[in-house]
């Protein structure tokens, strides 16, 4: 009676604790994220800033093959949050009434992520890496770059939209903390004067043949003319017009002395940048196997008329979509700042950068440079006629191809950037999220820490068990429960010391304080182009 006395007390007090952790692992939990490095904005007077809008924010990450947009939402709060700070953020006003003032913002931002990861650290860490760039519209110069590298952690209980959220407002306070980017903004954004336009020496290249390919009948030939034009961020577009391998494209593709294009069939070529006109947004590439059979299509000079069906050719939204094919009308010719640019309504996306608009004959009409976006907006696409094309390059048709390579005395490390601006300091490296992240727990602390309760567990059972069985228990029976249980308060010593060890000799899992002023980088300045080289082309209001 007594053996059953004292185990039902035993039972009683396990039902009690396990009632008790159910409730606490059952209870409601209110999840919130929390960042790895926090920082605190700059609360700013905005009177003595830039009034500033925001464009897009662009997803593209090594593990995507899509380059994605973020949803209105995200950007209606990042408005918020900035004038919550005090900044002049203009845009997205009133949603309801269609109210949107962003057109009148001396300053544009947009950001590209370029990285994006998690790893099961402190309840599920995740980290993402955008590139903030800030334009100045009156200049188009690109006035301020900065890379923010930012962490949140106990995500595990978020949802999809609350994650979003926190990781990309979290990116975007790193970025309003650092007192270089509000120094950016006290600039007047006054218009600057404008670089003189670049002076080529006359080049000449052999034409392709004169012939007519019906469109969109002839499409698949029209597209064995055109390339895709890999980035280190991101793909644009070209189109072959000399049987010799020179490709047209847009300047804020050409973005490095070389890339590397890829045609219709899979083959991918090294191409040169031959020559580049940052004002004009065009470039000439070569493919260094030169003598290789080219497809190639036919320039058309005189403008077309407004309403004539036009086709636009690229990569619209990513290397996954390459070779497309989309038609619209021509819906005006327009002139911005001393450009001539023929308007069209084609549906045109990131990566459509560079391509050709043909007509109904295959005849290239213009090169795509930019798209203009908004609340409200859609369908105005533009590029730069194939006259205006040649001639801002110097060049012209003939019988041979000649020296065509002039060095692009402007270009510097940063990819096509010159003196001016500023590229800040960018954050540290994630601390939790990569394989060689100094924060990441080694993989057997884990199993060492899992397997430890496991066999404390074991070890507390048979301990438990062998006291109950030695109440009432004869002289014979007590020399083996003994035995017993000191096997089994050994065991639970082992799993002890696999626990404790794990906390012991794990890493330092607090990252190191870090600095929270800005240093100031290396000094540029950029053309015609914008936000997101390669992957947008920011003119006028848009992002392309």
């Amino acid at each position: 009676m007594n053996q059953l006395r004292t185990l039902g007390v035993w039972l009683r007090c396990a039902l009690r604790f396990g009632f008790g952790v159910s409730a606490l692992l059952l209870a409601p939990r209110f999840a919130e994220a929390k960042s790895v490095r926090p920082v605190e904005p700059i609360k700013v007077n905005g009177s003595e800033l830039g009034t500033i809008t925001i464009s897009n924010v662009i997803l593209k990450a090594p593990n995507l093959d899509d380059v994605l947009i973020v949803k209105e939402k995200f950007l209606v709060m990042f408005l918020e949050e900035m004038r919550g700070l005090g900044y002049r953020a203009l845009g997205r006003e009133n949603l309801a009434l269609n109210l949107d003032r962003s057109s009148e913002a001396a300053f544009i931002l947009a950001g590209t992520m370029t990285a994006a990861d998690c790893a099961d650290e402190r309840g599920l860490t995740c980290g993402i890496t955008i590139k903030w760039e800030l334009l100045d519209r009156a200049s188009k110069t690109v006035v301020y770059q900065m890379t923010s590298n930012h962490e949140e952690m106990e995500m595990r209980e978020l949802d999809r939209a609350a994650a979003g959220n926190a990781l990309l407002l979290g990116s975007l306070r790193s970025l309003l903390a650092r007192p270089m980017f509000v120094q950016a903004l006290r600039s007047s954004g006054a218009p600057a004067e404008a670089p003189a336009a670049p002076v080529f020496p006359p080049g000449e290249m052999r034409g392709c043949p004169a012939r007519t390919l019906a469109m969109p009948k002839m499409s698949e030939e029209v597209l064995n003319a055109t390339a895709l034009v890999k980035l280190d961020d991101g793909v644009g577009s070209a189109v072959v017009i000399s049987p010799d391998g020179l490709l047209l494209t847009a300047a804020h593709v050409a973005t490095t002395p070389e890339v590397v294009v890829r045609f219709r069939d899979g083959k991918e070529f090294p191409a040169t940048v031959m020559r580049v006109n940052e004002q004009s947004d065009v470039a000439l590439l070569q493919l260094k196997d030169g003598s290789r059979e080219t497809p190639c299509l036919t320039l058309r000079m005189p403008p077309p008329s407004t309403g004539d069906d036009v086709f636009a050719l690229g990569a619209p939204g990513g290397e996954r979509l390459s070779f497309s094919v989309t038609r619209g009308i021509v819906s005006g010719q327009r002139t911005f700042d001393g450009n001539s640019l023929i308007q069209t309504d084609t549906s045109i996306s990131p990566g459509n950068s560079g391509g050709p608009l043909v007509d109904d004959k295959g005849q290239v009409v213009a090169i795509m440079t930019f798209k203009a976006t908004g609340q409200g907006i859609e369908g105005l696409g533009f590029g730069v006629p194939s006259a205006t094309a040649l001639s801002s390059l110097g060049l012209s048709f003939g019988e041979t191809t000649g020296a065509l390579k002039v060095e692009r005395k402007t270009a510097t490390a940063s990819g096509g950037l010159a003196l001016g601006g500023v590229a800040d300091k960018p954050d540290p490296p994630w601390f939790y999220v990569g394989k060689d992240a100094p924060g990441k727990t080694p993989g057997w602390v884990g199993q060492a820490n899992g397997w430890g309760w496991v066999v404390i567990a074991a070890g507390g059972l048979t301990v438990g068990t062998t006291a109950i069985m030695n109440i009432g228990s004869t002289p014979p029976e007590f020399g083996t429960l003994r035995t017993w249980n000191t096997v089994g308060w050994a065991i639970t010593g082992l799993g002890a010391g696999m626990v404790l060890s794990s906390y012991v000799f794990a890493p330092n899992k607090v990252p190191p304080a870090t600095a929270r002023r800005s240093t100031p980088g290396r000094t540029f300045a950029a053309g015609v182009g914008a936000p997101g080289i390669g992957l947008t082309s920011l003119s006028i209001m848009g992002t392309f």
